[in-house]
């Protein structure tokens, strides 16, 4: 949508929403063209006025002064309005207000009289006088604390003290006043009086509490949300005075157009959550009982009840009953009934009921109940709720009941329920139960349920059930279930149960059930039982019994290997091939402990591990210990072991050593590369004998700084030695003798 189209949009909601909306008279019309069918015949105008409101179903309030309620009156009336028969039997003069139940009648300001109150105040264009009384509970007789008295068609009102007590500044001189009394759980009262010095008590009666009033109570509170002045943000803003108010009085009065800077600052004094307008203007912040309109605020506008027309607001909106219409917020806008509309704003659109519409949010948008629409946001869409219609977020869009048409994601899609459509993300999917069609992702899709078709993600795919076709992704598979077909990862596959196919990834493979083909992987291979080979840059694990071979660059651990183990550490129960790497041990393959004796080194320990097929490690520790010489050597080395027959065997083997002289670690290079040919004889199953000759090799840089001479006193005797750059080769041959330990 360009800028353009966009601010038209916004400009035709403002007008049909002041062309079609409620008008300031419309409560006044639901009661003054009410219908009433009577026959009166010289009654009466009080008992007449009496019949008229059972017949309409309202009550009359006025002051007998202006009422002539002695006169005699007759009318016969079919299906007439109220107003119409009002016109014929009242005098000229009388006009109406509606407050509620209530309609009041007022005589028509004629011109302004001077007060008889003694608090009167009076200046260039304004005067005011203060009505002064108490209130009480009409059961108990005690003052009731915090009970609203307010101005009848005005939005000045007031609260009694903890005695009953009030003060209410009129703000306009008039010859008869209607005055309205209200308390939460007591009955609305109404009078009208002329205005005097005499204090005014008022009795209020607590409204009948019958069983089917409570239960009808309690349904509703168990239904309805939190009003919204529980909102930390709307306490900030609003008085306690106003949610009092609010509180106390049920019903709105309509007002036109209202002017506010701040909650309890405005034309509206501290009765805004008692009004709906028609027009609001709140310069920071505004409080209303509802908006039948267009309301504009700088940073918050606040609606207890619903919403009928446009929101604009810098920050946010927040309604707490239904929106119809149009909401903008720079922030957020939030409500708490239903919205049949467009929802716009910068950051989050939440909303604790039902959608039908729009919501078009730069961050996010929540809705507890269902949504029949579209959910936009840059980052994600939350509902929790059936979904009809499409979910579109740049970053995640979330439902919890069945979604069925589109998820549309730049990052990834939620749904706990059943997705008879397709879910597309460029990160990731989610449904808890079955997917009837496909999950495609750029990064991820995750089904709780099968998968009749395939999931193909750029990153992964997840299912736990069965996948009736392919897993392909960028990233990673992961299935509860068998997988029919392959398994293909850009990262790693994951299957519970069997898979029929291959298990290619660039960086790992995990099955706990059998795999048809093979597992190839950049990193990491597990199975339980494998029918080829498993193939990984790092590491292969195999749980049951494997038919090929285990070819890693790091680490191979296996159960029952029929092939081989290539890697740099190979660890197995039994291997049917040979075992090549820096380290292997195999429970049923070749271990010994060996002790030996040299010229060199008197006392050797080592120890040789390896496969059943004659490759072993070789792990050494050497000391010479003798009048003032001390040496040590710790070395690791390659070997090849051959059975000549059942009681001969030979040994080569290769072993790097690294030399301590005179009891000290040095920096200085001074190693040992020795080649021992061994022939050993086989005593009994455990003990074996072994002498053979050795060949050794000494690189070294052990000098003395002063003087440059090698200091080195490892070799006994040399066949070829010389230096070069400052090191020294020195070559000579030798012999030992051992004793093997073998298990």
């Amino acid at each position: 949508m360009s800028s353009r189209t966009f601010i038209s949009y916004v400009l035709f909601s403002i007008f049909v929403s002041l062309l079609f909306n409620g008008t300031p008279l419309k409560a006044q019309k639901r009661l003054t063209e009410r219908k009433v069918s009577l026959t009166v015949q010289q009654q009466p105008l009080e008992k007449a006025l009496l019949l008229i409101g059972k017949n309409a179903n309202f009550q009359f309030s006025y002051n007998v002064d202006i009422i002539p309620v002695d006169s005699l009156v007759s009318f016969k009336v079919v299906d007439t309005k109220v107003k119409k028969l009002l016109r014929e039997i009242l005098p000229k003069g009388i006009i109406t207000r509606i407050s509620g139940d209530h309609l009041i009648l007022l005589k028509r300001k004629q011109k302004k009289v001077p007060p008889q109150s003694s608090k009167y105040s009076t200046g260039e264009n304004k005067s005011y006088y203060i009505v002064t009384g108490h209130i009480y509970d009409a059961r108990s007789g005690l003052g009731l604390d915090e009970a609203s008295i307010y101005q009848v068609g005005k939005m000045n009102a007031a609260l009694s003290n903890s005695r009953g007590r009030f003060e209410l500044k009129v703000s306009e001189q008039e010859e008869y006043l209607g005055l309205g009394f209200s308390k939460e759980n007591f009955q609305d009262t109404i009078i009208v009086i002329k205005p005097s010095d005499k204090p005014i008590d008022i009795f209020l009666r607590r409204k009948i509490e019958t069983v089917e009033n409570l239960e009808k109570q309690v349904v509703q509170e168990k239904s309805q949300l939190a009003p919204v002045e529980n909102i930390p943000i709307v306490q900030f803003f609003v008085p306690d005075d106003q949610f009092k108010q609010a509180r106390n009085r049920s019903v709105l009065e309509k007002r036109f157009i209202q002017l506010s800077l701040v909650p309890g600052v405005g034309t509206n004094l501290n009765s805004g959550g008692l009004a709906d307008n028609r027009i609001s203007l709140n310069l920071i912040a505004g409080y209303s009982g509802g908006a039948s309109g267009l309301e504009v605020g700088g940073v918050l506008n606040i609606v207890r009840q619903n919403l009928v027309g446009t929101q604009i607001a810098g920050f946010g909106n927040i309604v707490g009953g239904s929106s119809k219409g149009l909401q903008i917020a720079g922030f957020s806008n939030h409500n708490r009934g239903e919205v049949n509309g467009v929802q716009i704003a910068g950051f989050s659109n939440s909303i604790t009921s039902t959608l039908t519409g729009i919501q078009v949010a730069g961050f996010s948008n929540f809705l507890k109940g269902e949504m029949k629409g579209t959910q936009l946001a840059g980052f994600s869409n939350v509902s929790l709720e059936k979904v009809d219609g499409i979910q579109v977020a740049g970053f995640s869009n979330v439902s919890k009941d069945d979604v069925e048409k589109y998820q549309i994601a730049g990052f990834s899609n939620v749904a706990l329920g059943k997705v008879n459509g397709i879910q597309f993300a460029g990160f990731s999917n989610y449904a808890q139960k079955d997917v009837e069609k496909a999950q495609v992702s750029a990064f991820s899709n995750v089904s709780s349920g099968d998968v009749g078709g395939a999931q193909v993600s750029g990153f992964s795919n997840v299912s736990r059930g069965e996948i009736g076709g392919v897993q392909l992704s960028f990233g990673s598979n992961v299935a509860s279930g068998d997988v029919g077909g392959a398994q293909i990862a850009g990262i790693n596959n994951i299957a519970s149960g069997n898979v029929k196919g291959l298990q290619l990834s660039l960086l790992s493979n995990f099955s706990s059930g059998n795999v048809g083909g093979s597992q190839v992987a950049g990193f990491f291979n597990f199975g339980n039982k494998i029918e080829q080979a498993q193939i990984s840059g790092l590491i292969n694990v195999s749980g049951g019994e494997y038919a090929g071979a285990q070819i890693s660059g790091f680490l191979n651990i296996g159960r029952k290997i029929k092939g081989a183990q290539i890697g740099a550490f190979n660890f197995a129960d039994s291997v049917g091939g040979p075992m090549v790497g820096l380290f292997s041990y195999s429970n049923n393959g070749y271990h010994l402990l060996e002790f030996s004796s040299s010229p060199l080194f008197l006392s050797n320990l080592t120890f040789k591990t390896g496969g059943s097929r004659g490759f072993y490690n070789i792990i050494t520790l050497a000391n010479h210990s003798e009048k003032q010489v001390e040496r040590w050597a710790i070395g690791y080395g390659l070997g090849l072991r051959q059975q000549l027959n059942r009681t001969l065997s030979l040994n080569q083997d290769l072993i790097a050593y690294q030399i301590l002289e005179e009891e000290e670690w040095f920096p200085d290079m001074n190693t040992m590369y020795r080649f021992n040919l061994s022939l050993g004889i086989r005593i009994n199953r455990t003990f074996t004998l072994a002498i053979g000759p050795n060949l050794n090799l000494q690189i070294s840089r052990w000098r003395d700084p002063e003087t440059g001479e090698s200091l080195s006193q490892l070799a006994p005797y040399t066949l070829r030695e010389f230096t070069y750059r400052d090191t020294d080769f020195r070559l000579w041959l030798g012999g030992q003798a051992a004793l093997r330990i073998q298990w």
